[in-house]
């Protein structure tokens, strides 16, 4: 989208984790998403839906990737074991095979955490949300954004 749009791609998993798999706390983690989402103009990329409030008040619209979760499952485990598949993690953070917790979170997401960013996004009636829920509607969706 970044690219298709000629935005800066803010990529939110690069600012919270730090060499070693080091999380930023969480009140460090609130001016950082805050100060991310005061620039002018930016694609943001991740979840992290605690921070939904610095970002959906400077939002134009949401883009929503629901994707079945055991496909993302498999994808989770194919970057594990595929060095330097995701350049968006900073130094010291290599993609590795993933914890209980975080297989848990991707497993229990559209029950646990979608509802949640679902009623978040309620907070802004007027604020587009577009889901794409495969890989024909990624494909029409920045399609559509180029033209």
């Amino acid at each position: 989208m970044a690219d298709v749009l000629g935005l800066p791609a803010v990529h939110l998993d690069g600012h919270f984790w730090h060499e070693g798999w080091v999380s930023t706390p969480d009140p460090e983690w609130d001016e950082v998403v805050a100060r991310l989402a005061a620039e002018d103009e930016w694609i943001m990329d991740g979840n992290y839906s605690r921070t939904l409030a610095h970002r959906l008040p400077r939002a134009d619209a949401v883009v929503l990737l629901d994707r079945n979760p055991l496909l993302c499952l498999s994808r989770v485990l194919r970057r594990a074991r595929t060095p330097g598949a995701r350049p968006d993690l900073p130094p010291g953070c290599p993609d590795r095979l993933p914890d209980r917790e975080f297989l848990w979170w991707i497993l229990s997401y559209r029950w646990r955490s979608l509802p949640r960013v679902l009623r978040r996004m309620n907070e802004y009636p007027g604020l587009p949300l577009v889901t794409l829920r495969s890989n024909r509607d990624v494909d029409r969706f920045l399609s559509d954004l180029a033209t």
